[in-house]
């Protein structure tokens, strides 16, 4: 079941593809895509996201027996940076940085921007994967 899942999810995340390959990037037609396809991704690690897909309005929901580290790990191998605030929103997370910690341990680079609010003067830590030595 599960391998059938994953060839149902390949095979779409491909029809997605060639559908962006041929669009003019500058179309909201490309950017429909791009959504479906994360979209796609995200489901395929049990994280739904509403169609409507504005920064704000995203709110993925957890799947049965998956943890924490497991969700944030496939949201930056999608390519997404992500904050403490962004961790809490979406995954229930209020220990960012401890999840970042057993990742890296388990041998993930992931690299720690700090950010400046500009309107708060507040610095904070954005995480992304680094794209060397990931899967």
């Amino acid at each position: 079941m599960k391998r059938k899942h994953h060839e149902t999810i390949d095979r779409l995340t491909k029809e997605v593809m060639a559908l962006v390959e041929e669009m003019n990037p500058d179309t909201v037609q490309w950017l429909k895509a791009h959504n479906k396809l994360r979209r796609i991704r995200l489901a395929a690690m049990g994280i739904s996201i509403p169609e409507k897909n504005t920064q704000e309005d995203i709110t993925p929901t957890k799947a049965k027996n998956t943890t924490q580290k497991d969700m944030i790990l496939s949201y930056l191998q999608l390519g997404q940076s992500l904050t403490p605030m962004e961790a809490l929103k979406y995954f229930g997370c209020f220990r960012l940085a401890s999840r970042i910690s057993d990742l890296r341990r388990k041998g993930y680079s992931i690299d720690r921007t700090m950010v400046e609010d500009k309107k708060t003067g507040k610095r904070y830590a954005s995480y992304s994967l680094s794209p060397i030595n990931n899967n």
